[in-house]
């Protein structure tokens, strides 16, 4: 018996994520002037990532909102650029590589390709759906914490987050 079983009176669930079918994550990408190589996830919550960005023409997003269900508390909102939620409006530009993540009117994601292959996220606001993390202009800032020029390299993630917050 789990020392969770023992203080709660049930087995906490565990899952194991699997990406979405056509989901290839990039092996370079800069977030806001931090760069990751061969970094897995952006940010986990849990051991979910409700936020992926992969390989395409044009950047592939998957986005998740949190739900109300305590045994799935994410479900994506964006799939493969496509907006399963009517909240949510993706934009791409073909010519340009890049794509475009709003909530509301809220700007949330803008990355682009550029060249080799490499991502560039120019601005991400994951406040929206309960993720105080946001960059622009160079810095990244989680929580009251500013991060600028600095590079993660063959990690699970940058951020492992707790629980998401109770709505």
């Amino acid at each position: 018996m789990s020392d969770f079983k023992n203080l709660q009176g049930e087995e906490k669930p565990s899952q194991v994520f699997s990406p979405p079918k056509g989901y290839e994550p990039f092996e370079s990408v800069n977030y806001c002037g931090l760069r990751a190589v061969n970094v897995r996830y952006f940010v986990e919550a849990e051991g979910f990532p409700p936020l992926l960005v992969g390989k395409g023409r044009t950047p592939q997003v998957w986005l998740a909102k949190l739900t109300e269900d305590p045994h799935e508390p994410w479900q994506w909102a964006v799939s493969g650029n496509i907006a399963e939620d009517p909240a949510f409006k993706v934009r791409t530009d073909d010519v340009k590589r890049s794509v475009s993540v709003k909530r509301r009117g809220i700007p949330i994601l803008t990355a682009r390709v550029g060249p080799f292959n490499v991502l560039t996220v120019d601005y991400i606001d994951l406040r929206p759906i309960g993720i105080y993390i946001h960059g622009e202009n160079g810095a990244l800032f989680a929580c009251d914490n500013k991060m600028s020029n600095c590079a993660y390299m063959n990690v699970q993630n940058v951020f492992d987050i707790g629980p998401p917050p109770k709505n």
